[in-house]
């Protein structure tokens, strides 16, 4: 994993897409002082190792004989995702990984044992299991609870538990798929364990992708208006979460509730 490269970068999200072209002789593992971490691949990489290269003609990909059970249907996915699918290309073909997994990707979509699966979810789950075993090992502060996108696929809300607050980050969409956060505002406080799972948590967009509600259980308790530049939140009592709907509904005047510092454009 490199230093933190922007999203805007050709080097991608943790220069996922870097490699050094004098190092093909060492597989890309003589030091540089811009790696910080050697053991650990980027974000949404599933293993350190890729055993995939192109084809003389560029027509196909094919497998290098190595560890083909390590992560192949989730390499796959990278692979279209983030290569492939941005730069036009669709593959198509059929592979028996061993005896009990079969992966068959037709026009970029991919069957795992004749079950679809969603790419985005695939890298989804990648990015999250490396996230939650960066919390366990002390390497951050915080845990993804619960993470919507807007339906103009623009905008990102997501709600992080600290080890005393929940807070909601908000983040703008590169490149489909990468999360660039732009501001983090406090939604609650707690001290000890965290009372809330990531299923009582609800993130609901407006259709227009202007307003986001956040929801703990039933309760409406916070609304976000990217065109106001506003945020509300409730303190759980119950006179104060019937208004939030009315403000998710037709959005929140300017001077009502929290302002938001959007540094980004939306």
């Amino acid at each position: 994993m490199l230093n933190k490269i922007s999203t805007n970068s050709d080097f991608g999200i943790e220069g996922e897409f870097y490699f050094n072209p004098m190092d093909f002789e060492n597989d890309g593992q003589s030091m540089d002082s811009s790696i910080i971490d050697y053991n650990e691949p980027p974000s949404f990489q599933p293993t350190l190792w890729l055993h995939w290269f192109p084809s003389t003609d560029r027509n196909e990909i094919i497998w290098n004989g190595g560890d083909f059970t390590e992560g192949a249907a989730e390499w796959v996915a990278y692979i279209i995702f983030k290569i492939l699918a941005p730069k036009g290309y669709n593959l198509n073909g059929t592979v028996d990984v061993s005896d009990s997994l079969t992966l068959k990707i037709e026009n970029n979509q991919m069957d795992v044992n004749n079950r679809f699966i969603d790419l985005q979810s695939i890298l989804m789950n990648i990015e999250n299991a490396r996230t939650q075993m960066r919390l366990r090992l002390g390497l951050i502060p915080y845990r993804i609870l619960k993470m919507e996108m807007a339906p103009n696929g623009r905008l990102a809300v997501e709600i992080e538990a600290t080890r005393s607050e929940l807070i909601i980050v908000l983040s703008n969409v590169e490149n489909r798929f990468s999360l660039e956060s732009f501001s983090r505002v406090p939604l609650s406080q707690y001290s000890g364990s965290l009372k809330v799972s990531s299923d009582q948590i609800r993130i609901i967009w407006s259709n227009d992708s202007l307003r986001a509600a956040i929801y703990l259980g039933n309760d409406m308790v916070s609304v976000i208006d990217f065109q106001t530049k506003q945020f509300l939140k409730s303190n759980l009592n119950v006179a104060e979460l019937n208004p939030l709907t009315k403000y998710f509904d037709a959005g929140i005047e300017k001077g009502v509730g929290q302002p938001l510092e959007l540094y980004r454009h939306i």
